[in-house]
């Protein structure tokens, strides 16, 4: 099966993106320096957290003014990134009317935006007071490094098997649904809990990096507490699982997320700069959603993914491990439609 906390959309290098037909302009987004007042940052409209229009952009990519944060450490040694003389030309987005990247860039709030074919760079482009050094909220793209982490874990036997249920490595489980759910289940989203991505995620948010200072750690997920249909059926985007491996891995390994990260993804892979994992007020790792790095460094994580986990001759993520979840993408697509 898929790991879907291991496949959400790594190649998508444009982490801030909004609807074609506005600019940055219609919509007030045009506060790129973090309010003196944090919280004014974000609403909750419908259950449903969001960032206010007129602070997206610090939103997106100022999250370690706003946050609390765990910093991971890159390489001594980067994976070098090229700029290339080979022009992309322009793209047709319709069978009347082509664009060139720039065109595309100056009629679109895309904060920013990188192409990559191999180590060289075709594309690169940041708006909005931004540069190449800032680091850019991952949300959901933040599940892919810890599908990534968990691969790793296997193959490391921190964790025996993805057959093995969610307790074994995290004792305070026992006695809630998600203690019974195997590893397996939580990659692939199918644990059969009664959860709405829409109704309940904004709950998570708030016991993680919403700072609530009454349930976090291992209460971040153990608001979702009954079972609507057997574990290993039905696919359900749910992004409590994540965090619910994020407490798996914790226990398993013995380390934060955050060193985790660093000693065994991101200084492996060649990162060039420092990116960090947003908490809750005790210091878990938000890893549903709160992965930070730079557009350059998320694109170093997609050419990882494209060569199957292998940085030159070293292989970071177990490629067999990688090779599972691509093959069975088309099923996972398939039920996600059904």
């Amino acid at each position: 099966m898929l790991w879907t906390a291991l496949l959400a959309p790594l190649i998508v290098l444009t982490p801030f993106t909004t609807m074609a037909q506005y600019r940055i302009e219609d919509y007030r987004a045009n506060q790129y320096s973090v309010p003196a007042h944090k919280r004014d940052l974000w609403s909750v409209t419908n259950g449903v957290v969001e960032a206010r229009v007129d602070n997206l952009i610090a939103f997106h990519s100022r999250a370690d003014q706003i946050f609390s944060t765990r910093p991971v450490a890159p390489s001594e040694k980067s994976a070098p990134l090229v700029s290339s003389s080979t022009a992309i030309p322009p793209v047709s987005f319709s069978p009347s009317r082509q664009m060139t990247l720039d065109q595309w860039m100056d009629s679109h709030p895309v904060t920013g935006l990188l192409v990559l074919k191999g180590n060289n760079i075709l594309y690169e482009r940041h708006q909005y007071d931004r540069t190449a050094n800032d680091r850019m909220l991952g949300t959901s793209m933040s599940k892919s490094v810890v599908g990534l982490l968990v691969g790793i874990a296997l193959h490391e036997k921190s964790i025996e098997s993805l057959d093995d249920v969610a307790e074994k490595y995290e004792p305070r489980l026992k006695g809630h649904p998600y203690g019974q759910t195997t590893i397996r289940s939580l990659l692939t989203m199918t644990s059969g809990m009664n959860y709405s991505e829409a109704r309940d995620v904004s709950e998570l948010w708030r016991r993680t990096a919403g700072q609530s200072m009454v349930s976090r750690g291992i209460g971040s997920v153990k608001y979702v507490t009954n079972r609507a249909s057997p574990q290993g059926q039905k696919f359900n985007y749910n992004s409590v699982e994540t965090q619910v491996l994020t407490l798996v891995l914790i226990g398993a390994t013995g380390k934060s997320l955050s060193d985790y990260t660093s000693e065994k993804l991101w200084k492996p892979m060649g990162a060039e700069s420092p990116a960090f994992w947003m908490t809750d007020v005790v210091g878990t790792e938000a890893g549903f959603m709160g992965f930070n790095a730079t557009l350059r460094d998320w694109g170093r994580l997609g050419l990882l993914w494209a060569h199957l986990g292998m940085h030159k001759d070293k292989q970071v993520v177990p490629a067999s491990y990688m090779s599972e979840s691509r093959a069975c993408l088309l099923y996972t697509s398939d039920a996600a439609d059904e």
